[in-house]
């Protein structure tokens, strides 16, 4: 009877540790996805915020200050310059730009 009550108690025990066991991996699984997608997350973001600052960053470039024009309305950035953002190059004219 001792011996059958032993048996119970050290499988009770396994049992336990092994669920502790089995825990403690898969949160070590999630955690490290998590560090994987928050990197990818600030990768993006980091990538965006570039492209974004140097698109802003030719407002109104070689104009007169008081030909600027800048507009903002609700999720809408709307400005003028001279800067050909899709030729990269300088026009003679102001091109108008729209931002979403």
């Amino acid at each position: 009877m001792q011996a059958l009550i032993d048996v119970i108690g050290a499988l009770a025990i396994g049992g336990l540790i092994l669920i502790t066991m089995l825990t403690t991996l898969f949160n070590v699984q999630f955690s490290s996805q998590d560090i994987v997608r928050s990197v990818l997350l600030y990768d993006n973001v980091q990538k965006s915020c570039e492209l974004f600052h140097s698109v802003l960053s030719t407002v109104a470039l070689d104009m007169p200050i008081d030909s600027v024009f800048v507009r903002t309305e609700n999720h809408r950035f709307t400005f003028f310059s001279k800067w050909n953002i899709l030729q990269e190059r300088l026009d003679t004219s102001p091109n108008q730009y729209d931002i979403f």
